[in-house]
């Protein structure tokens, strides 16, 4: 296959080597990335027959935004190569896009959600995106099919923290992903591209206690001028309950309709302007000419009353005084209101201040101006820095591995770990001499049985 491209020379970007071939028969330039790793024997076929499948089903498939048809598996100078179509962008995360209008981005977003209902149209997955190949250019927000990408290597791209912990709540009782699953990951996308924030709070990091829960923050928080219409969608499109989430259908006629309100220019709304001439002279005689008519209760209950010495002006007289009564009592309580349960402003404050004290908390107070509390947000990403200084330290460390027993699908080893863990508001180092049981299946060996002793501990402050 690769005799269909012409391929340039080896080329860097966000630190993965890639190259660019030019298709000779549609003449498209494509761009090509190599595998993580190599692949032998059954996985190798397996990968090949998965790739075909997929290439079969998107066959009358093309676009240039949105989901981009990968093609390969390609073999150049002697590696695997996968590869889509080369469209001019930048990084969704590393941009300028979020510094765009919502209604801009609204508009971005419309060709992916085109290629999720196209997709599932052909009754197939999506799958998890690759949050960081997704980019975005002159026409809209686009990614390469992710299904096979995990197959490549990851680039240098940041993403916001707790992202790679979002999956379909299904997901954490081991369903398998499926169009459901596809709508979520979507409204999770649309989420962050309309507010630039994630959907949830997150505890120490992670956003799971709350997904679980479907405790979404409403996105008019962090984008008030963002519809109505489309907030509830966004929301809809997390359920918990696969079921309670709209189509990609839907989704795609509700946001065009959507964005096209959005960008209409809002008309001004002017004051209505008393009538003038002969027709609005008729009016106020009309007006005037009309009768106050009671209730017919009422006038039954003057009928009565008349025949036993009471008239119509004393009946009226006594509603009016009754009436008038009534709003002496109302103007009253108007101008003495009654003493409300309303909070104390030190109670407002602290309950607010300890609810935005969570480094994980997005933004910055909104009950004030940003600037007052430059300190609070240098503080928080001080934070953030820090756990993410302590994510990158190792758990544990391999010091030897030495082989005890083999046969031809059968091995033990011996091997010694030296393990790093934060408790008790310390570090506490400790060795233990592992014993694995392996046993061969297929290409792999598999941990069937693991027994651990420990050796010494050490505590560093």
């Amino acid at each position: 296959m690769a005799h269909k491209y012409l391929f340039s020379g080896e080329s860097c970007a966000d630190g993965l080597f890639c190259f660019y071939g030019k298709s000779l028969e549609s003449g498209g330039v494509y761009r090509w990335e190599p595998l993580a790793t190599k692949l032998r024997g059954g996985e190798a076929a397996a990968f090949r027959r998965q790739a075909e499948a997929r290439r079969q089903l998107l066959a009358n498939y093309s676009a240039t935004a949105g989901l981009l048809k990968v093609e390969g598996p390609v073999i150049y100078q002697g590696k695997t190569l996968l590869g889509w179509k080369a469209v001019p962008g930048e990084s969704l995360f590393a941009s300028s896009f979020w510094r765009l209008p919502v209604v801009e981005r609204t508009q971005r977003i419309e060709p992916l959600i085109r290629s999720y209902r196209r997709y599932h149209a052909l009754s197939l997955v999506v799958g998890p995106p690759d949050w960081k190949r997704i980019f975005w250019g002159e026409e809209g927000v686009f990614t390469p099919d992710p299904m096979l990408l995990t197959y490549l290597s990851s680039p240098l791209t940041n993403l916001p923290l707790g992202l790679t912990g979002c999956h379909p709540p299904e997901s954490f009782t081991g369903e398998p992903l499926s169009q459901q699953g596809d709508l979520f990951f979507l409204g999770l996308l649309l989420y962050l591209c309309c507010t630039g924030q994630l959907p949830y709070p997150l505890e120490n990091g992670w956003p799971t206690r709350a997904l679980l829960r479907g405790e979404v923050i409403p996105p008019t928080v962090f984008s008030p001028e963002l519809p109505s219409g489309l907030s509830a969608l966004l929301v809809r499109l997390l359920s918990v309950a696969p079921e309670a989430r709209p189509s990609a259908a839907e989704v795609e006629a509700y946001w065009e309709r959507s964005t096209v309100k959005m960008a209409l220019p809002l008309s001004p709304v002017h004051p209505a302007q008393p009538e003038k001439g002969e027709r609005g002279r008729r009016g106020l005689k009309k007006i005037r000419a009309l009768r106050i008519r009671w209730p017919g209760r009422l006038r039954k209950a003057v009928k009565v009353e008349n025949r036993y010495g009471w008239n119509l002006g004393r009946k009226g007289r006594v509603v009016v005084v009754g009436l008038g009564g009534l709003l002496l009592l109302w103007g009253a309580m108007s101008l003495f209101p009654m003493k409300r349960g309303a909070p104390e402003a030190t109670e407002v404050v602290a309950e607010l201040l300890a609810q935005i004290s969570a480094p994980t908390f997005p933004g910055t107070p909104f009950f004030t101006r940003a600037e007052l509390w430059a300190d609070l947000v240098a503080a928080k990403e001080e934070r953030i820095a820090a756990a993410a200084q302590l994510l990158g330290e190792p758990v544990l460390e391999v010091t030897a591995v030495r082989e005890v027993r083999r046969k031809p699908n059968w091995t033990q080893l011996e091997v010694s770990l030296v393990w790093h863990r934060w408790t008790g508001q310390q570090w506490r180092t400790y060795t233990t001499l592992e014993e694995l049981v392996l046993e061969r299946k297929g290409q792999r060996w598999a941990i069937t049985a693991r027994h651990g002793q420990k050796e010494k501990e050490n505590e560093e402050d």
